[in-house]
């Protein structure tokens, strides 16, 4: 295997990775919500997460190395959401 076939493999590994780490953030969008937010909320909060799976996909289809940057955005957007809504939208347990 050349230094090509090393970099192909690398990068199938960073998307697999970054799949798996965005499905394990489902529970921040699927889960944890629940306790605090509104079913309208609820809904956005499941479809930007169904976006973003599909996003994270696409990159990791294309061996792009930007995939993992989709998980960490992912948590740092859904708990900005949730701060945001228990401070002026009233979102509480």
């Amino acid at each position: 295997m050349g230094a090509e076939g090393i970099g192909s493999v690398a990068r199938v590994a960073v998307g697999v990775a970054a799949v798996l780490a965005q499905m394990a953030l489902a529970f921040f969008y699927v889960g944890l919500p629940i306790l605090v937010v509104p079913v309208p909320g609820i809904l956005f909060l499941w479809l930007l997460w169904i976006v973003e799976v599909v996003f994270v996909i696409w990159l990791a289809i294309r061996h792009t190395w930007y995939a993992p940057l989709v998980p960490l955005a992912s948590f740092v957007l859904v708990m900005l959401m949730l701060e945001y809504g228990r401070a002026n939208l009233g979102w509480g347990a």
